[in-house]
């Protein structure tokens, strides 16, 4: 059976920054980490053990501060931590909720 791609992408609210968009085959298992900025992996003395980089509005949000993930064939949206707000369709996920 061939694999069918479909696509995750993630558009900024209020933003100068286009949507960024990965394709994903319907056999893969990935997890993508959000959150930090660019700018700040260039001090760290090592690359993230990711390879998508996605730019937010917001250059203040905690490194990895949710995650979205795609195992056997379920997407999930995960927030890390209380303090760290993660919407999704205008519903707050609270503390480590996952979507």
């Amino acid at each position: 059976m061939a694999a069918t791609p479909f696509f995750i992408s993630l558009i900024p609210v209020n933003s100068t920054f286009a949507p960024q968009s990965v394709a994903i085959s319907d056999f893969d298992n990935v997890r993508f980490l959000l959150g930090g900025t660019r700018p700040t992996y260039s001090y760290s003395p090592s690359a993230p053990h990711h390879t998508a980089d996605f730019l937010f509005d917001d250059c203040n949000i905690h490194h990895d501060f949710a995650s979205i993930s795609y195992v056997d064939g379920v997407i999930s949206l995960s927030s890390h931590g209380d303090e760290y707000k993660v919407r999704v369709n205008d519903t707050t996920l609270i503390g480590k909720e996952t979507k």
